[in-house]
């Protein structure tokens, strides 16, 4: 195996103006397909084949980059949980 590594970490900048652009709504690809849900951070987004992917964990980087295309094709499951605005 060589070193090929085809996913980067998107800039700082491109993550600002981006992020509301990831695939399955900023989701953590590592997460959902271990059938889990994780809001994807912004700091640690992947761009992958001209997609942007969400991560949740530090941790998780390191599994998406080892093989992307092991989670490319992870989606988000059709009823989502109710989220609410947290007001102090």
């Amino acid at each position: 195996m060589g070193s090929f590594n085809p996913a980067e970490l998107a800039l700082p900048h491109q993550v600002i103006s981006t992020y509301d652009k990831a695939e399955n709504k900023g989701y953590c690809m590592v997460e959902l397909t271990r059938k889990e849900l994780l809001k994807g951070n912004p700091a640690f987004t992947i761009e992958y084949k001209d997609k942007l992917f969400g991560i949740g964990k530090a941790n998780n980087i390191r599994h998406f980059l080892r093989n992307p295309a092991a989670y490319e094709l992870s989606k988000l499951q059709d009823k989502l949980p109710v989220e609410f605005d947290k007001k102090g």
